[in-house]
């Protein structure tokens, strides 16, 4: 059963997983979850326009075999809440007394635990497969909106330093035509945290189409971009319902992209040094 604590910051990061149906109780639900508590599963699809079995069938997608645990765990959240704890504001216990450093050491802890959450899913020789591939690669391209787009930029920098063909793309335009362009020498590295963004997915779309090996980053497993993609990285999260897009979300990017930056290097130091030497002597 999904855990009580962060069950609202479950509804909301994966909000853009659910059926149409299910997105209208989600939406509903993060709005009024107080009401939610009180109400009978009628008056929720009433008040959601969605049919009853929806509801059945959004609670039990959460792990919930009936509509009143699903109630129980927003009651228990009302009650922690009652109590000084937000549980919208993190999975970690923040309470209103707490002083300035005190909230920066939960989020230093909840930055720790967003990437044991990104370590714990790394399967080693997938990662080395695509080390392989981006060092025998003609160009790779990293694709990113947002938040997602800081990530591609970072990725095409490292990569860039140490002698790869590397180029970063964040405008919806180019992002096609440069997608349409690959072909099967290229790799196109999609980052997308939720992993349903239509301007990601018509990207991957038309790289597929033209034989580019493709890469998803994604916190989203069951994401259209991670069901398209060739390879797919797992990302940490601790994004929730007030905070929308959270530092833990770009950091456990990066380390995924730093991670393959010192596996390259680790892969052929000399070239990665002599090249990188000389970048710097460019800039002095």
């Amino acid at each position: 059963m999904t855990s009580t604590k962060s069950l609202l910051k479950d509804i909301q990061k994966n909000q853009e997983t659910f059926t149409k149906s299910g997105r209208k109780l989600a939406e509903y639900i993060l709005l009024h979850s107080d009401d939610v508590i009180t109400i009978s599963i009628s008056d929720l699809a009433l008040n959601a326009n969605v049919g009853e079995a929806s509801v059945t069938r959004f609670c039990r997608q959460l792990g919930f075999h009936r509509f009143q645990d699903f109630k129980t765990a927003l009651a228990v959240d009302a009650t922690q809440q009652e109590h000084g704890i937000d549980p919208n504001l993190g999975s970690f216990a923040l309470s209103i007394t707490d002083d300035v450093i005190d909230v920066a050491s939960k989020l230093k802890n909840n930055l720790n635990t967003i990437l044991n959450d990104t370590i714990t899913p790394i399967k080693p020789n997938e990662i080395k497969l695509l080390v392989d591939k981006i060092t025998r690669c003609r160009d790779i391209c990293f694709f990113g909106i947002g938040s997602s787009g800081i990530a591609a930029n970072y990725a095409y920098t490292k990569l860039m330093r140490i002698g790869l063909k590397a180029e970063s793309l964040h405008n919806n335009h180019m992002m096609y035509i440069r997608a349409s362009l690959l072909n099967k020498e290229d790799i196109a590295f999609f980052i997308s945290h939720q992993g349903e963004s239509q301007e990601i997915i018509k990207s991957l779309s038309l790289a597929k189409k033209e034989g580019a090996t493709t890469i998803a980053l994604t916190h989203c497993h069951q994401s259209t971009v991670a069901k398209m993609a060739d390879h797919v990285l797992i990302t940490g999260d601790d994004q929730t319902f007030i905070q929308g897009d959270s530092i833990g979300t770009v950091i456990s990017q990066l380390f995924m992209i730093d991670l393959i930056y010192t596996l390259l290097i680790q892969r052929e130091p000399k070239k990665a040094q002599d090249v990188k030497m000389k970048t710097i002597k460019a800039l002095g």
